[in-house]
């Protein structure tokens, strides 16, 4: 009996949040998964807790993106599956008015030129393979109609930088998926959620505020964070899945059903 071979998958910001779920899911489903992180050491603790092969890879570098690439192609010859979760939030809550040229250059740099540079990087190994696949990361922050309705989530969240990001993000995936008709491009929304924050600074990141609970205070039924990460990494992982049968795709929001809503475009 003949097994089918596995697929060789890398995934960038693979060593935490929704990029280290990713990992996990798809090393579940087979795949033989590089864990992409800019930081050595905690791409290798991550990579070893779930099975992985480490790769050092900071999106906004040339030369680490390129040596990366080099070691996929001395290791494994060619790439069946590219996902682009590497991300920056950056000044998420900010007014727009006090939004700066730099601010704006550090989230462009990171999720739009970073992806970028990672996609052209890899081409080559992509189309080394068998039925390649590309998934971009988005948001549906990026979408025009649901930041200007009143009633939905997105349109609370006065994000110049992130959301001009990744509405550049869904441009790219279209330009490469018509330009490349072997490639099976696509972006997927994993649902906005409570963010890790980078910052530049070299002092950790930021979370969101978390107020103490008062002494015989009841404990909030928020889902815990570990269900949010799963589920948005569940939509990151059925697009592979899908992507037999359309080659890229228009995306909504999931809300109560847990998974992504696609759309043949």
């Amino acid at each position: 009996m003949t097994t089918a071979p596995q697929r060789i998958t890398l995934v960038t910001g693979g060593n935490k949040g929704l990029g280290k779920e990713t990992v996990r899911r798809l090393i579940a489903e087979g795949h033989v998964v590089y864990l992409a992180a800019r930081d050595a050491d905690r791409g290798r603790q991550a990579a070893r807790e779930l099975g992985a092969r480490p790769l050092v890879l900071d999106v906004t570098s040339d030369e680490s993106v390129a040596a990366a690439a080099a070691v996929v192609q001395g290791e494994a010859g060619h790439l069946d599956v590219l996902v682009n979760n590497a991300a920056f939030v950056g000044a998420l809550d900010t007014a727009p008015a006090e939004v700066t040229a730099q601010q704006a250059q550090e989230v462009q740099g990171t999720n739009v030129i970073g992806l970028l540079r990672v996609t052209q990087a890899f081409l080559a190994l992509l189309e080394a393979s068998a039925a390649p696949v590309v998934v971009n990361v988005s948001s549906g922050m990026d979408s025009l109609g649901r930041t200007t309705d009143p009633a939905a989530m997105e349109s609370r969240y006065p994000s110049l930088a992130y959301a001009s990001s990744k509405a550049a993000v869904n441009m790219l995936t279209v330009q490469y998926a018509k330009s490349f008709p072997r490639l099976r491009v696509n972006a997927v929304d994993p649902r906005v959620h409570r963010h890790r924050r980078h910052r530049r600074d070299g002092q950790g990141c930021q979370r969101g505020r978390r107020g103490r609970r008062p002494h015989g205070a009841r404990r909030s039924r928020r889902p815990d964070r570990n269900v949010h990460r799963q589920r948005r990494a569940s939509s990151v992982v059925s697009t592979w899945r899908e992507l037999g049968e359309v080659r890229f795709i228009s995306l909504t929001s999931y809300r109560k059903s847990g998974a992504a809503v696609f759309t043949p475009v």
